[in-house]
């Protein structure tokens, strides 16, 4: 899109030119004298612009420039959003993956490590400790999703970006959080 609207820029310096220019002849001029002799030389004429100066294709250049300028600031502006989305998104991926990391799966865990005490103590029965242990295993696939979410999101910022994320990319935005491990 740049290299059109550079092309464009260039082209409307020639169009004013062209537009004059058009009408312009160039050619070989033949006369036979009255003594008899021929005499052959060159012809040109060129018209003088007294009321057509080109201005209508310098317009015509001139809009259709601004427009392709138009175009490119508003694709600019596009991908400018676009990669903001997919570091939002991102960036989002990743404090959940720090929520189950930090909070959520050492909580659950915790709590089945409590109901097995309460089990072996014989405070409550097999099924309530089957159901801490099962809640504890699907906080562990809640986990493993979000994990595949982020770096699901990484790879599309990654796209959008046009390349591989630095590390230093990353930890400017968030100051200095980590990256979760990868699997």
């Amino acid at each position: 899109m740049r290299q059109e609207f550079i092309a464009q820029a260039r082209g409307l310096g020639l169009a004013r030119a062209d537009a004059i220019l058009q009408q312009a002849e160039v050619g070989a001029h033949y006369e036979r004298e009255n003594t008899g002799e021929y005499s052959v030389g060159p012809s040109v004429n060129v018209p003088l612009p007294i009321f057509n100066q080109g201005q209508a294709a310098f317009a015509r250049g001139s809009a259709k420039l601004r427009q392709g300028q138009q175009r490119y600031l508003a694709l600019a502006a596009d991908i400018r959003s676009d990669v903001r989305a997919a570091r939002d998104r991102m960036l989002l991926a990743r404090q959940q993956v720090e929520y189950f990391k930090s909070t959520a799966l050492p909580v659950r865990t915790r709590v089945t490590e409590e109901s097995q005490l309460e089990y072996n103590a014989m405070q409550i029965g097999p099924f309530q400790l089957l159901q801490a242990k099962q809640e504890e295993v699907k906080m562990g696939a809640d986990y493993v999703k979000a994990l595949r979410d982020y770096w699901v999101s990484r790879a599309e910022l990654e796209k959008a970006v046009g390349g591989s994320l630095a590390g230093k990319f990353i930890s400017q935005q968030n100051e200095g959080k980590k990256l979760p491990n990868k699997p």
